[in-house]
């Protein structure tokens, strides 16, 4: 089987790929029982629970990604992924890291259909933890995201964006 990457899809692949990476250094990925993300982009509600949300956190930084599966064709998934460097183990809460980048795809399950990506950094995306607790980890996001490739549509807000996740070490599948 080959599978090849369209040019302009490199940069959601590099955002996802920098967001798992800088999981993986310490701890395993997680996907928890109790893993929830929520936020409203373009006021489209996305709703991530469970197994459909990667987590990871080392001294180098935090990530999640997660997206909705495909269950019928002309269905639009949705996925999103948020970076930032951090050290949750030293750090008082709450806190807003310096830098964090977060990226969504937007992508309608059919043939030939476009998928939309959309790259955001800080400042135009905030980022807040606001509790670590054992290994229950809150905070909230929101931001606006340029669509990719460059100047090729209207930008992307996300709002109202929370997360609570559970580090703990399962391994994503």
């Amino acid at each position: 089987m080959n599978v090849t990457l369209r040019p302009r899809r490199w940069i959601f692949t590099a955002t996802l790929g920098v967001a798992l990476a800088t999981g993986l250094l310490v701890t395993e990925a997680a996907a928890g029982r109790g893993d929830k993300v929520s936020a409203t982009v373009n006021g489209h509600r996305i709703r991530l629970r469970r197994k459909r949300v990667c987590d990871g956190y080392s001294t180098a930084g935090f990530s999640f990604a997660g997206g909705q599966k495909a269950r019928r064709l002309g269905q639009t998934v949705r996925s999103l992924a948020l970076a930032c460097v951090v050290d949750l183990t030293t750090t008082t809460f709450p806190v807003s890291p310096d830098i964090c980048m977060m990226s969504y795809l937007q992508l309608t399950v059919a043939p030939g259909a476009p998928a939309k990506e959309f790259l955001g950094s800080t400042p135009d995306i905030q980022v807040t933890f606001e509790s670590f607790v054992g290994t229950r980890l809150q905070g909230t996001f929101s931001g606006t995201l340029q669509a990719l490739p460059a100047g090729s549509g209207a930008p992307a807000t996300v709002t109202n964006g929370k997360f609570s996740l559970v580090l703990e070490g399962e391994l994503c599948t």
